[in-house]
């Protein structure tokens, strides 16, 4: 007698797993086919980057103005993200992704699908964007045949650090600058001693910066109508001799001491052997179209 044996049946599943089990084949379809357009949309952002790079890295002539080569641009997430909306609402959709802008430039592009195409068009025509080497950063988003780019200076230094380390590089590039006679605007000045640090005119200095952030007002004046040597007394300073120089924009310790050298009445302050000492500071105000406010406060303390 020969016995055989049926393999048991599966069990039936209920409509519910059924479904549960079509819907994870399906997702699993699915995943495949929508990993490759992020991966597509970095490797055109990437290919574009390396194309306006090589133009970058040549000297050129922009209209009939020499330009000279320029550093490469690095690609930045948030004003990839940004990009779409930035055509439209500039420096708030860039902010809103989390960039703080110096100045943007936002190029849209219709037409070309490919990388090559869109970089020959910038420098067709858009020759002083693409060789502005102040423009740093850059951020790219396609829609089919429709590119936006986005140009952009960062505001701040990467190196800024806080406002205290910010406050000891512009005391390190005064009185660089304060070793050499220079001329101030028609006035010339001669070398100057070193000026010392002075943590009541930091604090003099901290206070008004954060008085012209929080107001979104520029001018030596506070908003409670003080003016520096008010302020500096509320610091229990004793002065026999107090000035100040304020900026707002730079994003570097080098940017703000080099533009006060620039303008006569700053540089006489900078250069005044009257001061013996020196406080400064910085404070953000990302929602504001300067994003940085400065104030540097010189003083001699009473004897």
């Amino acid at each position: 007698m020969l016995l055989r044996t049926r393999p048991p049946s599966p069990p039936r599943r209920s409509l519910p797993s059924r479904r549960a089990a079509l819907a994870a084949a399906l997702a699993a379809w699915l995943l495949p086919l929508s990993a490759p357009t992020a991966t597509a949309q970095t490797d055109d952002a990437t290919d574009l980057r390396d194309r306006l790079n090589a133009l970058r890295g040549e000297p050129r002539t922009c209209g009939t103005q020499p330009r000279a080569a320029a550093p490469a641009l690095r690609l930045d997430p948030a004003l990839s993200r940004a990009a779409d909306r930035a055509a439209s609402h500039g420096r708030q959709a860039v902010q809103d992704a989390g960039y703080l802008p110096g100045r943007i430039e936002v190029l849209t592009l219709s037409g070309p699908r490919a990388a090559s195409q869109v970089a020959s068009l910038v420098s067709e025509r858009h020759c002083d964007t693409l060789m502005n080497g102040a423009l740093r950063d850059l951020g790219v988003q396609r829609r089919g045949s429709h590119w936006t780019l986005v140009f952009a200076q960062p505001a701040l230094d990467p190196a800024l650090g806080d406002w205290r380390a910010a406050g000891q590089r512009v005391l390190a590039l005064v009185n660089e600058a304060r070793r050499t006679a220079r001329a101030c605007g028609a006035d010339r000045y001669p070398a100057a001693p070193p000026v010392a640090w002075s943590d009541a005119l930091a604090a003099a200095a901290l206070a008004h910066s954060r008085d012209m952030a929080r107001t979104q007002h520029f001018d030596h004046r506070g908003s409670d109508g003080s003016e520096v040597a008010q302020r500096v007394q509320q610091q229990g300073y004793a002065w026999q001799a107090v000035g100040e120089n304020i900026a707002a924009g730079p994003g570097s310790a080098q940017q703000v001491v080099a533009g006060w050298l620039a303008s006569p009445g700053h540089c006489a302050n900078l250069m005044s052997g009257e001061f013996t000492q020196m406080g400064a500071a910085y404070v953000l105000a990302p929602e504001a179209p300067l994003a940085i406010y400065w104030t540097q406060v010189f003083a001699t303390p009473r004897r």
